[in-house]
């Protein structure tokens, strides 16, 4: 089945049970062959504060790396604001303690780092 095919199964006014399985089927293929990307994760500030491990399954947070797995993401864009207009060499300190928290996902298995 085809693309629009399957999407047109869920136009129609009285889906059955087997077209709802053949859309859902279709979606977790297309999801499968795609490069999915997460661009703004801010897992760094967690890494920094080892408030939780990145590698492990966690309840705090939105992203860990089963989750990612789990979720078939094999991109994400970290983020961090180590910003302080007040006192600008602070804003430089945080920034080079992400750099070192960065540093840190490369140690746990299974990570890539581009």
């Amino acid at each position: 089945m085809d693309l629009k095919s399957a999407l047109n199964l869920s136009k129609k006014k009285e889906e059955t049970a087997e077209d709802q399985e053949l859309l859902m089927e279709r979606s977790q293929e297309i999801h499968a062959e795609s490069i999915v990307v997460d661009g703004h994760v801010g897992t760094l500030f967690d890494v920094l504060t080892k408030s939780r491990e990145f590698g492990e399954k966690s309840e705090k947070g939105h992203v860990d790396l089963p989750r990612l797995k789990d979720g078939g993401v094999r991109c994400v864009i970290m983020s961090a604001f180590p910003f302080d207009r007040a006192y600008p060499i602070r804003g430089v300190r945080a920034g080079l303690e992400y750099v070192d928290a960065f540093r840190t996902l490369a140690a746990v298995p299974g990570v890539v780092l581009a």
